[in-house]
């Protein structure tokens, strides 16, 4: 246990002292330059040339010391990866150059540069990487993450289930798919999945009920999504949340004044979102009062 644990901090180190070095010597060398640009050249070429290769060294070692501590903290309680080291695990660890773009892609992902992410992992597929089964997919499952974030959903679904054909899965992986389901209409098989993990062994089996009722409620199926939601109220599950898809599944059925009422509970049960939750019930709300008006 000790030596793995040594091992991989090792490991971590060489990657952080690599990454460390090129910084450091692509800044020497601009440094270099301007100082050089700045300076002239020297009368006595033996003598500036050993200026030059004192100031450079000086320069080396100043910018080392400060790209370590840097490259250091940005891993924090990580073993490899700047983020997500639990979810990615011992994938893309070496100094192979596969690994240091997928840290590159990683850090794009983590900053919500969602399209520079994307097409750093797209050109990671390229089989001059040669990557392992293990790197292929965890680079699938961000894939899918950025279709995902992006709105194309029919391409983090092909991403997703990949990832976990070649073995990959967390238990949020279910989830994404069941969303991206729903997103491309296939309502009634994301509802199926969402129902399947209604299990003690799942970890968010509490949330089942409530994702059902939203994905129907995104098809405007919304006798089933009440359905769900109140199920989902009465176990006390998600439970600001499950108010909230109940009140605007009331709304979006005529019921206005029940609506009402479950509005003001989400808010009381402090609802995520607040703010764009309320502007999205208003909303449904006019139309809902005024096709009432117009039926009169």
């Amino acid at each position: 246990m000790f030596f793995s644990i040594l091992a991989r901090r090792a490991k971590r180190v060489m990657i952080c002292c690599y990454r460390s070095l090129l910084k450091a010597f692509a800044l020497t060398s601009f440094m270099t330059s301007v100082y050089l640009f700045g300076t002239g050249f020297s009368d006595k070429p033996s003598v500036h040339t050993h200026t030059v290769l004192l100031i450079m060294l000086m320069f080396f070692v100043i910018q080392l010391c400060i790209c370590t501590v840097f490259e250091a903290s940005n891993y924090k309680g990580s073993s490899f990866h700047r983020c997500d080291d639990d979810i990615i695990g011992t994938a893309f660890t070496g100094l192979k150059r596969s690994s240091l773009i997928f840290e590159e892609g990683l850090e794009s992902f983590d900053k919500n540069e969602f399209r520079k992410a994307l097409e750093v992992f797209t050109d990671l597929e390229n089989d001059k990487y040669r990557l392992s089964q293990r790197e292929t997919a965890v680079l699938e499952f961000y894939r899918g993450r950025c279709y995902d974030i992006l709105g194309a959903f029919s391409n983090a679904l092909i991403c997703y289930e990949s990832s976990r054909e070649k073995g990959f899965y967390i238990p949020e992986l279910p989830i994404f798919t069941g969303r991206c389901l729903g997103e491309n209409g296939n309502t009634e098989k994301a509802a199926e999945l969402f129902e399947s993990l209604i299990r003690d062994d799942y970890i968010y089996s509490d949330r089942m009920r409530f994702e059902i009722g939203n994905i129907y409620l995104r098809a405007n199926k919304c006798e089933e999504a009440l359905k769900w939601f109140n199920e989902a109220i009465e176990k006390h599950e998600r439970y600001a949340s499950s108010l909230g898809g109940a009140a605007l599944a009331c709304v979006m059925l005529g019921r206005c004044d029940e609506g009402r009422a479950l509005f003001r509970q989400a808010l009381i049960n402090n609802i995520p979102q607040r703010e764009a939750f309320t502007a999205h019930f208003n909303l449904l709300l006019r139309s809902a009062e005024q096709n009432g008006s117009k039926d009169q």
